[in-house]
């Protein structure tokens, strides 16, 4: 969960129940469409959200995970992008919908219920809905 203090302003949260949002951009590592997919779309968000990345710090992208094997639930190769406030998420959420090169996104919240529940019950899909490795939970 963020600890910046630019999210502590309650009027900046979602609300008192969801902290923050994460965003997983899978792709097919072993792929080469996918891996330039995944590049240009990196690009894309870079150049529409610089403000919230290097300004705000209310949107952070943590790279790419280049595992072959899943990671905790996430059955592919993905890249994480984590968000912090209502504002950027009316922006983000209709910008992948849009742009988002025909790759699958996940857009769950972070709440105090846990990772079963906001990665099922609470998660958005862009795309098609992967199969989550679910046990890790």
């Amino acid at each position: 969960m963020a600890t910046n203090s630019y999210f502590k302003e309650k009027d900046k949260r979602f609300s008192d129940n969801i902290e923050t949002y994460d965003i997983h951009i899978y792709y097919n590592l072993k792929n080469e469409g996918d891996n330039k997919k995944i590049d240009e779309l990196l690009g894309l968000i870079r150049r529409e959200f610089w403000r919230e990345i290097e300004e705000e710090k209310s949107l952070f992208i943590k790279g790419k995970r280049q595992e072959l094997q899943p990671m905790g639930p996430h059955p592919v190769a993905m890249v994480e992008i984590d968000f912090y406030s209502r504002e950027t998420f009316g922006k983000i959420v209709p910008f992948l919908q849009l742009n988002n090169l025909g790759l699958d996104i996940l857009i769950h919240p972070n709440t105090e219920l846990g990772g079963l529940i906001d990665h099922t019950r609470h998660a958005m899909w862009i795309g098609h809905k992967q199969r989550l490795v679910l046990d890790v939970f």
